[in-house]
C-alpha cells in the first residue's frame, strides 16, 4: 500500500514539475468555442496573451523554424510527420513553448506556400471548418 501511494505521489510530482504550459491547448480551446461555426477569426493576442511572437510550423519545416528563431527548438526529426503541425509561442523572456497539433483536428498548413508563418500579437488567424477540421486560411 505504501509503495502504491509513493508511486502515485511521485507521478503527481513529476507531472507537476513537467506540467503543461498554458499554451498547450489554447488554440484548440479557442476553436472549440466556435464549434458549429463555418469559420472564425482569432486574434493571436487573445489566444496567446503573453506571446511576443507565434510561429506556425508545417511538417518537415523544423529546420526553417530553428533558423528563424536562431536556436534549436526542433531536434531529431520530430517534425518529420505529415500528421502533425506545430505552434511555437515565444515569451517575453525569449523562452519558446512548442505545441504539437494533429492536422486531423487543426490544420495550419493546407496549401501553405510558406512552411513557417511568423505572427505578431496583433495578427489575426482565420480558420474555416472543413469536415470536422479547422483549417487555417493562408493568403
Amino acid at each position: 500500500m505504501r509503495a502504491k501511494l509513493t508511486t502515485a505521489a511521485l507521478s503527481c510530482l513529476l507531472l507537476t514539475a513537467c506540467g503543461t504550459h498554458p499554451e498547450q491547448h489554447a488554440l484548440q480551446d479557442a476553436l472549440a468555442e466556435h464549434a458549429g461555426d463555418a469559420s472564425v477569426t482569432l486574434h493571436v493576442s487573445d489566444v496567446y496573451p503573453k506571446a511576443t511572437q507565434v510561429f506556425l510550423v508545417c511538417p518537415y519545416a523544423g529546420q526553417t523554424a530553428n533558423d528563424m528563431l536562431g536556436r534549436h527548438v526542433f531536434r531529431n526529426l520530430e517534425d518529420a510527420n505529415d500528421a502533425t503541425n506545430w505552434v511555437l509561442v515565444q515569451q517575453p523572456n525569449n523562452a519558446v513553448n512548442k505545441v504539437a497539433l494533429e492536422r486531423s483536428h487543426v490544420d495550419l498548413c493546407e496549401g501553405a506556400a510558406d512552411p513557417v508563418l511568423a505572427l505578431n500579437p496583433d495578427a489575426q488567424m482565420r480558420f474555416e471548418g472543413r469536415d470536422g477540421v479547422w483549417a487555417l486560411e493562408r493568403r
